[in-house]
């Protein structure tokens, strides 16, 4: 046999592991076909029905401040408790989160603050400003998302529909939407025959609509127009048939 060589690796694979942890008391029993899918320690796992191994989440959350500053954040049902190097600081802070929120927790950290969401809660956040000065409360949201301005300031919309010429006057800067609707006409009226039947001119068509975004600053003024409505064509009388409808304008 040459000098360095020796008897090849041998592997046994295991495809599942849905016998869970295994006892000591039949650790040797490779006899047993729940053996094949055993497991001799099986800490803080869960095993899966159909065979695979995950670890199992924690109940607890670390948090660091500087390299020799760290914390443990005990959560339960609606408290958090403080401890540091494995003791507990005796500070017992009171949260909404029910032991039913515990899973859906998320956390997020920015220098002395942690920032907690749940999706059942407004956002929270929990400061440390001493070793024994921590608070909890609402994280108030200075600056919108995405945008520089999320939250639109309203004003009252102007609608005018009776005939008459306006003017709208801007009152504030922003970005306002414009919509502009045309009266629909009125058809031809009727016309009689010789037979002294009435037969239809037929109904006028739709007025369109046009809408549009437009950036206005405060102050500006607008003239508006608004048109009167349609009329129907004069009645003939004989075997002719009405005129057209009169159309409307804004």
């Amino acid at each position: 046999m040459a000098r360095g060589s020796g008897p090849n690796p041998f592997y046994v694979l295991q495809p599942a592991f849905t016998a869970g942890e295994i006892s000591n008391a039949v650790a040797n029993r490779v006899d047993l076909d729940k053996y094949q899918y055993a497991l001799l320690t099986a800490e803080n796992c869960y095993i899966r029905p159909y065979g695979p191994v995950y670890r199992r989440s924690g109940t607890v959350y670390c948090i660091n401040f500087t390299d020799d500053i760290n914390y443990l954040l005990e959560i339960g049902d609606q408290y958090i408790r403080i401890h540091r190097n494995g003791e507990y600081l005796g500070i017992e802070i009171v949260t909404p989160f029910t032991e039913s929120d515990l899973e859906k927790l998320r956390f997020a950290q920015s220098a002395d603050v942690i920032y907690i969401t749940s999706g059942s809660y407004p956002v929270k956040q929990l400061a440390r400003y001493s070793e024994t000065d921590w608070k909890f409360g609402d994280f108030e949201i200075t600056h919108a998302y995405f945008e520089d301005e999320v939250m639109m300031d309203l004003v009252e919309s102007a609608v005018y529909t009776s005939p008459g010429d306006y003017t709208y006057t801007v009152p504030k800067d922003g970005r306002y939407t414009i919509e502009v609707a045309g009266a629909g006409g009125v058809g031809s009226g009727w016309a009689r025959k010789a037979s002294d039947k009435q037969s239809s001119g037929g109904t006028g068509g739709r007025g369109g609509f046009y809408s549009f975004d437009m950036d206005l600053t405060e102050g500006d003024s607008f003239p508006v127009t608004v048109g009167a409505g349609g009329k129907g064509g004069a009645v003939h009388y004989g075997a002719g048939y009405g005129n057209a409808g009169a159309g409307n304008r804004t």
